[in-house]
């Protein structure tokens, strides 16, 4: 069995800042509370789709509009 090595305590931070914005869009499916954890200016391209958005204002509009719609909140996901 392997062991995880010691994170320092800015990779942890960094760490539990991303597993933050996780739950917010796949538990809390939220596009209010997932444009709170991230930096000012946020920027996401997903290149293999040729989608994303640039800043919090188009960013919030992908979110809410396009992404969270399309996929299941990790909550629903073991309901039959």
């Amino acid at each position: 069995m392997s062991q995880q090595p010691e994170l320092t305590v800015d990779e942890q931070t960094i760490n539990n800042l991303w597993e933050t914005h996780l739950r917010t869009k796949f538990d809390a499916h939220s596009a209010d509370e997932a444009i709170t954890t991230m930096v000012e200016k946020p920027l996401v391209n997903q290149m293999p789709v040729m989608i994303g958005s640039d800043g919090k204002e188009e960013l919030y509009e992908f979110y809410a509009e396009d992404f969270l719609p399309q996929i299941q909140a990790r909550s629903d996901s073991h309901e039959s």
